[in-house]
């Protein structure tokens, strides 16, 4: 499995990019709740405080947003992430549609 993750400042310019290869048997569900996290744990590390966290998978989305329970797969890693996002300044979700999210597709793509 590949994680792309893009960070992009307020104007739209990439501010950094990362790309990492998980020999994990995931399913789609965790592969999502998974990529959430790299990208979490990539915004600190970077020393970005202020984000918005864009998700194409609408389960994951409204998990985030508490709209759901989310489903046992990622029921524990869900909570690990909201625990880390206490640590940011502000976050913001956002649902894309996956041609929409497709730069961080194509990221994870490169690295394979």
């Amino acid at each position: 499995m590949g994680v792309g993750v893009l960070i992009w400042d307020h104007e739209g310019s990439v501010v950094a990019t990362m790309s990492k290869h998980l020999p994990l048997p995931l399913g789609p569900l965790e592969a999502e709740g998974k990529a959430m996290d790299e990208a979490v744990t990539f915004a600190w590390d970077i020393g970005v405080r202020d984000v918005v966290f864009e998700i194409d998978s609408r389960i994951v989305f409204d998990a985030f947003r508490r709209t759901i329970t989310p489903p046992i797969a990622v029921a524990n890693l869900i909570d690990g992430i909201h625990h880390k996002l206490h640590s940011f300044r502000a976050t913001c979700f956002l649902h894309v549609l996956r041609h929409c999210n497709n730069p961080a597709h194509s990221k994870t793509c490169q690295r394979n």
